[in-house]
């Protein structure tokens, strides 16, 4: 069995992550190879969005939370997952 080897990637948070977010929907948007069916690059541009939905939340709910100092819902989510996990 042939190993593969895994390059290493940055983790992105907030602006960057939604910045190579759109770069990647760009490139799928752009993409005329037909590596990938129309139907398989609608469904990756749709998770992106999604993910950048997801990351503009947080933020959005972060930054409220500062602000009012008490911990957010998806803060409280977080924390109810993880000490159930």
């Amino acid at each position: 069995m042939q190993s593969i080897e895994i390059p290493e990637l940055p983790t992105l948070r907030g602006e960057n992550a939604i910045k190579a977010l759109n770069e990647y929907i760009k490139e799928l948007e752009g993409q005329n190879n037909g590596e990938l069916t129309k139907k398989q690059t609608q469904t990756l541009i749709k998770l992106s969005q999604g993910l950048i939905s997801v990351i503009e939340t947080e933020t959005h709910s972060v930054n409220a939370e500062k602000q009012s100092k008490s911990p957010s819902f998806v803060a409280k989510f977080k924390k109810t997952i993880l000490r159930h996990s």
